[in-house]
């Protein structure tokens, strides 16, 4: 490396080098690569600036979310752990940061099950966020919307909903009524609504979704195929099993052409369709497509 040349292996440039070469470990899913520069870039930060300074906590951020990633929870949990404890008695520490750092603890806690101790870290985040940023940040919409999944997770739908709606808002404020980012947030609340048999609230934020992924993403996305696919169990619950059959068969396609005939939301659209078509009495088709869905699955252990 350019950069190990120039100031040797110890020097905190050589470790942002590994940082951001770590970084494109994670997202490849090369786990063990990007754990192994992470440690490393800790370690010159560590001997560079001592073990309580930001840019560390910063280094054992990256690697708590390598950690929560791979659902390694109470590694990720010490981490974080460490992190705050950095943030909290550093002057440095920029506001927005410590937020986001105390969500991200929260995350891992509700992944545990230690609900109460998240519910209580996503609360001062958004707190903190409202306090720094005000009430129209894109970073409170994030905090909102994290704990509006918390809240569904529990079955507070209405909660849960409340609390998208607003992240919603803050949204399309910031950012525009036709961003990338509302596809996501349209369908998790068209979700809640669902969950709630609220479907006639449900329909035109699927439809909205759609319309807005196939603009940003095109039309055979598997993004896309996901909203799709959730529409299609709208119909199927109404009885428009007419609307929802053609909803379910492209959603199909998208992924198998996306993502390979053995892909586990393969699986998942195959499942969908099989109930579409035992609620239309067409027991041998539906069973065809279970029993595809089943060696997916088998696979996928």
């Amino acid at each position: 490396m350019i950069r190990e040349k120039l100031f040797g292996q110890d020097h905190p440039m050589f470790g942002q080098c590994l940082n951001n070469l770590a970084t494109l470990y994670d997202e490849q899913g090369k786990y063990d690569e990007a754990e192994t520069l992470y440690l490393k870039a800790l370690t010159i930060d560590e001997k560079n600036l001592g073990p309580n300074h930001i840019d560390v906590a910063k280094d054992l951020n990256n690697l708590a979310v390598l950690y929560r990633i791979q659902a390694r929870y109470s590694d990720a949990e010490a981490l974080y752990q460490r992190v705050i404890a950095i943030v909290r008695q550093s002057p440095d520490a920029n506001p927005l940061e410590v937020a986001a750092f105390l969500n991200n603890l929260a995350l891992v806690y509700s992944k545990q099950n230690k609900l109460a101790e998240a519910e209580s870290l996503y609360l001062k985040s958004i707190e903190i966020i409202e306090e720094v940023a005000g009430p129209e940040n894109p970073n409170l919409a994030k905090a909102l919307h994290n704990l509006a999944r918390f809240h569904q997770s529990q079955g507070n739908f209405a909660e849960a909903e409340t609390l998208a709606l607003r992240a919603l808002v803050i949204e399309e404020k910031t950012l525009g009524s036709n961003h990338p980012y509302l596809a996501s947030y349209l369908s998790n609340l068209a979700g809640l609504c669902c969950a709630q048999h609220k479907f006639e609230s449900a329909e035109p934020l699927y439809l909205r979704a759609i319309k807005i992924g196939e603009e940003a993403w095109g039309k055979k996305h598997e993004s896309v195929a996901k909203v799709i696919h959730n529409l299609a169990r709208l119909y199927t619950e109404l009885g428009r099993y007419d609307d929802a059959e053609p909803l379910f068969l492209r959603s199909l396609a998208i992924d198998e052409e996306a993502l390979g005939a053995d892909h586990p939301d393969i699986a998942v659209d195959l499942e969908g369709l099989a109930y579409l078509l035992s609620r239309t009495n067409r027991e041998e088709e539906a069973a065809k497509l279970e029993a595809r869905a089943t060696k997916i699955r088998a696979i996928e252990r």
